[in-house]
């Protein structure tokens, strides 16, 4: 149901992680506890979705401004890393105590509006928030949003059909399906997460993630032990090589030799 698109209704689920500062790549989570291969890390309904960065970027600002503001959604998604951005101007972690467990998750929404003209400083890098009008801070907000979602967000793709039905079918099958029926081929979506956005990248990762109904789950694909940095795979279907041809690496604020150690940099075109 969640690959066709239905929205599924669960609370999130954190498991055994913390945020953490993470030599070299700024925030980070790690193991709070052993975690067994296959447990669960994290299980969390998209704060947004859409089918363009730009999309999922307006529904954000939506999101953040409706009702005269939400003042801790607006800090929260201040504090996301941006496309391009280096782990070193990544904003820090709270000292501690409940603010730092409580990070990047989603908590009550706030109605005071003196919390959300506190929060709109952030953007404007302390600058007096009347500088700007709602009309400008909107458009501003939006053009920052949309590069934390390029940093950020997770794709997937709506199935009509059915679990990797689209996958099943022959070429020819797929092709007389897009002619007769464009409506049933699979879309792509984007959705933002905000504790998930906390993971970092590894070409060798100890945890998997998939994401259905605008929910992403996360499990560890290995024994992980307590302390240990949790990393998954940002583009699981395309290794480092084509990676670095892309400029992948690049995009997310990561330097090339994050990839050296992949074995299929090794490889000639041929293998």
């Amino acid at each position: 149901a969640g690959q066709r698109g239905a929205a599924l209704d669960a609370a999130p689920i954190y498991g055994p992680c913390s945020a953490a500062t993470v030599p070299g790549k700024g925030r980070g989570l790690v193991a709070s506890a052993h975690v067994a291969a296959g447990g669960l890390l994290l299980l969390e309904p998209a704060l947004a979705s859409g089918g363009s960065y730009a999309e999922l970027a307006g529904s954000l600002r939506e999101l953040a401004e409706r009702d005269g503001g939400d003042g801790p959604l607006l800090r929260q998604l201040l504090a996301l890393s941006c496309r391009g951005q280096l782990p070193e101007n990544v904003p820090a972690l709270p000292e501690g105590g409940h603010d730092l467990e409580d990070f990047m998750k989603r908590g009550p929404r706030s109605s005071d509006r003196t919390e959300f003209e506190e929060a709109k400083l952030l953007l404007q890098d302390g600058k007096d928030a009347a500088v700007l009008d709602d009309a400008d801070f909107s458009h501003r907000l939006e053009r920052r949003l949309e590069l934390a979602a390029k940093a950020n967000a997770f794709r997937s793709a709506l199935d009509p059909l059915g679990g990797l039905a689209w996958h099943a079918l022959a070429p020819r099958e797929q092709r007389a399906l897009r002619e007769a029926s464009p409506d049933k081929l699979p879309s792509p979506r984007l959705h933002l997460f905000l504790r998930a956005s906390l993971f970092n990248h590894s070409d060798s990762p100890n945890a998997m993630w998939m994401v259905a109904g605008s929910m992403i789950l996360v499990r560890a694909s290995r024994a992980i032990a307590a302390g240990e940095e949790l990393v998954l795979s940002y583009w699981p279907d395309i290794d480092a090589a084509d990676a670095l041809r892309h400029g992948l690496l690049e995009a997310f604020g990561m330097a090339s030799t994050a990839a050296a150690n992949a074995e299929e940099l090794a490889l000639s075109t041929e293998q």
